[in-house]
């Protein structure tokens, strides 16, 4: 899609049908765009060199209740050192705050939720980049590409 921002696409359709299946097919094999389309529960991610009989294994396992990743997005999460735990976009969120030096106080009143839930997911992406501090923080969601250097990835 040349002209439109398909994780807008994305957004839109979650907006209007928050449990629509989702298959995205696409040329781009980086980890952020990867992250980016697990964040927003995709159903389906397959690269577009792949042979055309995935999409039909793709619909078959959505169709029976489950997600389907191409062998080729499993290789490359699993070579960057992920696992199952997977941000969210509302985490990626309180990143994104945490990353521009906000407090707790800061980010529930830019995202219109309590500081409970800021702590929530300050608390979850702590563990599930194994933080322990930050600082730490920051330089792990960095390595990880759910950041630039220059600002969040979104």
């Amino acid at each position: 899609m040349p002209d439109f921002d398909g994780f807008v696409l994305i957004e839109m359709i979650r907006a209007r049908n928050p449990v629509a299946h989702i298959i995205v097919s696409t040329v781009h094999d980086e980890i952020w765009t990867l992250r980016k389309l697990l964040a927003r529960e995709v159903n389906a991610i397959i690269y577009k060199s792949g042979e055309g009989s995935e999409i039909i294994t793709a619909i078959e396992e959505i169709l029976n209740g489950n997600n389907y990743y191409c062998k080729e997005v499993h290789k490359a999460l699993k070579a960057a050192g992920d696992n199952s735990l997977h941000t969210s976009a509302r985490e990626l969120e309180v990143l994104y705050h945490i990353s521009q030096g906000k407090t707790s106080r800061e980010i529930a009143a830019a995202m219109f939720v309590t500081e409970n839930t800021v702590e929530a997911h300050r608390k979850s992406l702590f563990s599930k980049l194994g933080a322990v501090n930050v600082a730490d923080l920051i330089v792990k969601a960095i390595d990880k590409g759910y950041i630039k250097k220059s600002g969040i990835i979104r």
